[in-house]
């Protein structure tokens, strides 16, 4: 069991190390971070600037040991559009996504069981068919597309629910 953990947990450090090059990567290829930091009217001074103010200027090696180190050490970093750090922008944010969470987990979960009990109770029939069809195409749609869909239809079309935010006034 104790190899089990062992290798369990190895395996998740790989998985995180290959994840924290992807990610690091993407950034630098998918175009000129700078560029899309900055409002588009800067001049070409002003970009400059801010690469070697903030480190954009050093080669790309020695950046990515410093993200290394930055995610080791929980410093994510300060949020360019909101010019304060990210770690208490998310932490802040975190108590509001467990809530969401948790909602969709109970939705989830009861009308899984209300499903679940007519399929069962209907077991070979139609009505079985149809739910175990429902169930097989919701659980091959992306949750992204699903929840898109949601939004759609149930906040902007219906406006049951605010399209973003939380709370009242949000």
């Amino acid at each position: 069991m104790l190899g089990y953990v062992v290798r369990r947990l190895i395996h998740g450090i790989i998985v995180l190390a290959v994840v924290m090059v992807i990610v690091f990567l993407i950034f630098q290829v998918l175009g000129d971070p700078v560029r899309k930091i900055l409002p588009t009217n800067v001049t070409d001074e002003q970009v400059a600037a801010f690469r070697q103010a903030n480190g954009f200027n050093d080669p790309v090696l020695e950046r990515f040991i410093r993200f290394v180190g930055d995610v080791m050490s929980l410093n994510f970093g300060k949020s360019y559009t909101l010019h304060r750090e990210s770690f208490p922008v998310v932490m802040a944010a975190l108590p509001h996504t467990f809530i969401l969470a948790g909602c969709a987990f109970v939705v989830g979960l009861l009308i899984a069981a209300i499903l679940g009990s007519i399929a069962a109770l209907r077991h070979g029939s139609g009505v079985d068919r149809g739910i175990v069809a429902f169930g097989t195409v919701l659980a091959s749609v992306p949750e992204f597309w699903v929840g898109l869909l949601l939004i759609v239809y149930v906040a902007v079309r219906a406006a049951h629910l605010p399209t973003s935010g939380y709370g009242i006034n949000a």
